[in-house]
This record gives C-alpha cells, sequence and structure tokens, in this order.
C-alpha cells in the first residue's frame, strides 16, 4: 500500500542533523521544462550518505540524501527529448553543462558548473529518499528492458567501477587487485572480471573474501593472515599488479598499492578518505619503474550508458550485493544497518 495520503503530497526523509531522520509531507513537485518527473521505486543507500549519517563527513542540514535510484517517469516537461516516455524505467546522475572546458575535452565527470542541482523545497540534496523527484533530462538514463527494482538501484554505483575500469584501461589477462570487499570494492570486481582480467581480492574479512568468491575472484589474500604485498608479488609471479583499484580510503590500502604495482602499472584511487591522510611516494621509484596514480572520481555520461545496458542485459548481476530492503517508513533503521562494517546496499522502497 503507497504511504502517500493523497495524489498532491508525497513523503521524504530528512537528514536533520548526523544520526537523525525523520519522514515528512511535501508537495508533490510539478514537471518543470526540460524536467522529468520520476516516480522513485528504490535507492539505495550510498557511501555518501553513510558517512554524513555518520558525522564522519559534513555537509549542510537538513538535506534529502539518496542518488543510487530506479523508477518510472510520471510526466515531461517542456523541451525534453521525444525519446523519453511516460512509463520508461529510469535512473539518474548527476547532470553536466556540456560547455565548460571540461565537459568539451570529454570529462563531464568534472564539470565546473552543474547545471540543474536539485533543491526542493529550500531543502538541497539529490532527493531519492523520496516518493518523486524532478530531473533535469541530461541526468535521466533510460534502461533498454525492464529489470528489478533492487538490481536497477546498481545503475550509478556500477557506472563509478566502470569509470575506473576505464581509467586504469584493464586488459585482458591483466592481474588485478581489488583493495577493499565493501560493495563498491564487489562492483570493481564484477567489472574488471568482464574486462577479463584474473582478479585477486585483498580483504581483512572473511565473510567478505567469501563473497568475492561467490562474485568471482580469481584469488583471495587474507590480509589478517598473511602479508598482501608478498602474496600478491608471489601469486604475479614476482612482477606485481598491472592494476591496483584501490577501494577502501585507509593510508594503510594506499602504501600496500604503492608497493605491490608492477613496472608500469596503474594504482586508481577509487575511494576517497575521511580522514584523509597524505599519500607518500618515493620519486625516484615512480620515475624508475613509471607507474602511475589515477583517481577515479564518479562517472561521465558513456559511462553511465554502458552501466544501463550491462545491468539490462544480464551481463553482471549485483544482486549478492543486496543486505537487506526497508520501506521508507523504516529508513532510520535501514540507514543504522547501511552503516554497520558487515553490511552491503541496503535499498529503501518508497511505495513500499
Amino acid at each position: 500500500m503507497d504511504m502517500i495520503k493523497n495524489k498532491e503530497t508525497m513523503l521524504a526523509a530528512v537528514m536533520t542533523a548526523p544520526g537523525k531522520l525523520e519522514l515528512r509531507e511535501f508537495p508533490k513537485p510539478k514537471v518543470n521544462p526540460e524536467y522529468i518527473l520520476v516516480r522513485i521505486q528504490a535507492c539505495a543507500i550510498c557511501t555518501w550518505e553513510q558517512r554524513v549519517f555518520s558525522g564522519l563527513q559534513k555537509a549542510s542540514f537538513p538535506l534529502v540524501g539518496g542518488h543510487e535510484i530506479v523508477g518510472e517517469i510520471e510526466a515531461i516537461g517542456e523541451g525534453v527529448p521525444s525519446y523519453f516516455k511516460i512509463g520508461d524505467q529510469v535512473s539518474m546522475l548527476e547532470t553536466y553543462c556540456g560547455k565548460c572546458e571540461w565537459c568539451r575535452r570529454g570529462f563531464p565527470n568534472l564539470c565546473s558548473e552543474r547545471p540543474g542541482k536539485y533543491e526542493y523545497m529550500n531543502i538541497g540534496g539529490s532527493w531519492g529518499f523520496s516518493q518523486y523527484v524532478n530531473l533535469h533530462a541530461s541526468a535521466v538514463h533510460r534502461f533498454p528492458r525492464r529489470i528489478s527494482n533492487t538490481v536497477g538501484a546498481f545503475f550509478e554505483p556500477l557506472a563509478c567501477a566502470i569509470h575506473a575500469a576505464r581509467q586504469a584501461e584493464i586488459s585482458l589477462a591483466e592481474d588485478v587487485v581489488i583493495i577493499g570487499g565493501g560493495p563498491m570494492g564487489m562492483l570493481n570486481l564484477l567489472v574488471a572480471k568482464k574486462c577479463g582480467a584474473r582478479v585477486i581480492l585483498n580483504e581483512l574479512v572473511g565473510k567478505r573474501l567469501e563473497k568475492g568468491r561467490l562474485l568471482g575472484a580469481d584469488e583471495l589474500v587474507d590480509a589478517s593472515k598473511t602479508d598482501p604485498i608478498a602474496r600478491v608479488i608471489e601469486l604475479t609471479n614476482g612482477k606485481g599488479a598491472d592494476v591496483v583499484i584501490v577501494a577502501v580510503g585507509l593510508e594503510t590500502a594506499n602504501e600496500q598499492a604503492l608497493k605491490m604495482i608492477a613496472p608500469y602499472g596503474k594504482i586508481v584511487l577509487f575511494s576517497s578518505a575521511h580522514p584523509a591522510k597524505p599519500m607518500l611516494i618515493d620519486p625516484n621509484d615512480i620515475h624508475r619503474r613509471e607507474y602511475r596514480v589515477l583517481g577515479a572520481v564518479s562517472k561521465t555520461q558513456e559511462d553511465a550508458l554502458i552501466s544501463c545496458r550491462m545491468l539490462a542485459y544480464g551481463l553482471v548481476d549485483p544482486s549478492p550485493l543486496i543486505d537487506t530492503v526497508k520501506p521508507m517508513t523504516e529508513i532510520l533503521s535501514a540507514m543504522q544497518r547501511a552503516v554497520e562494517p558487515d553490511s552491503y546496499r541496503v535499498i529503501v522502497e518508497p511505495f513500499a
């Protein structure tokens, strides 16, 4: 049964301070020109919302979070491209201006303008933890065929993992180490496998190592029982890893990556760090061995298109990463579960 009381209002979960969430009723948005009104079917709780809820990252309150959404188009504003149709299953990503230097050079994830940044009723945020959201058409991506809502909610984080793989230019039979077996580490694992790599998962927690085995990791390195650097060097016949994706924002993980990378390899710093510690690199080491240290932030429109297709065509299956699904009336307990260190993706259903 829908939680909404009438057709002119909607519910949204408002974060008012770290550790505090409350459901509030708002007027249902009216679609604007160049915008699309989306009825949200599911929204996963991202690491960013978890950090803000836990007080690890600062934010302006109140806010309505949630950007890992899947939903249906309910209304279409004037000026929206005709290929969008009412009833289409869609997801969202950030908007890009298409005009700044970074957009024109092909790096829209670094856009300096961000048009259409969402704010509603004087409350900022991405507004995925609500029943409806008005999205600029440039932020809406349509799935080529209908999939389950819980799988569709992985569209945005999967696109981020795709961006990391493309930054690293992962090739067939390369040795790729994933440091960190959380939800994002596992999505990076899935994408690296689709690129044809041999994937080595480096993790401290036994349950996460077993999850990695389930998702297709070729080698598991239990960093609680063995030296992960020595083990990776051994597994690669003394060469080191061609690619290391650091999917946890820890100083020790960065240090491990620097010591297990092969000559001419690539280290991708996928996760942000809170708090951030300086990364110490021996300039002579990077000079002699020519490895590269790369960042990977967000995703591009092309990454998003690839993510849509991979999910819709069943090329990857992120469903083992679903921890639990809760109605939005239980969003506080959903968030509390999401911030626990052993959790995977917790999904909220606004109309459950």
